[in-house]
């Protein structure tokens, strides 16, 4: 049998208001992981990355407005540092 491990990563969020992700009123802030992930097959490795574009990260401390819509990335989230995290 055929052992895989899958390592999901979350590399940033999306924050936006309730009414962004569901139709109808709702002005609540939530937020979206970005997930990429590492699949290990006995063939090899594969990296599905469904993250960011790195024109998207902000520097280290700069937050975004608990009321502002947009993406939250910063250096340590990225996809790089996260499987460097994990050797």
């Amino acid at each position: 049998m055929t052992q895989l491990r899958l390592i999901a990563f979350t590399c940033g969020l999306f924050q936006s208001t309730k009414s962004f992700f569901v139709s109808g009123d709702g002005d609540e802030i939530i937020r979206s992981p970005i997930p990429a992930y590492l699949i290990d097959h006995p063939k090899g490795m594969a990296l599905f990355d469904t993250g960011l574009n790195l024109r998207f990260r902000r520097e280290a401390g700069q937050e975004i407005r608990p009321d502002e819509q947009g993406f939250i990335i910063d250096e340590s989230m990225e996809v790089g540092a996260r499987l460097k995290a994990i050797g």
